[in-house]
């Protein structure tokens, strides 16, 4: 799924993402939820959400998404 980060915090590694199925916003934290790099993505940034690690966008919580960049 895709999505797009609406919020990001570098320092405190967390960041809110909107999603293609336009649910609820799903959230991230952690810096091994990232896939693919040791940046953190930035806020307009377009990323790929793991489906694997995710049941889906419309459900978030406060586990984190595994994701990488587009």
């Amino acid at each position: 799924m895709i999505g797009v980060i609406v919020w990001s915090s570098a320092v405190k590694r967390k960041a809110v993402i909107w999603c293609e199925d336009q649910g609820p916003l799903a959230y991230l934290h952690g810096l091994d939820n990232v896939l693919g790099g040791d940046e953190w993505p930035v806020t307009g940034a377009m990323v790929a959400l793991d489906p694997k690690s995710a049941t889906s966008c419309a459900m978030p919580s406060t586990s984190a998404f595994s994701m990488k960049r587009r």
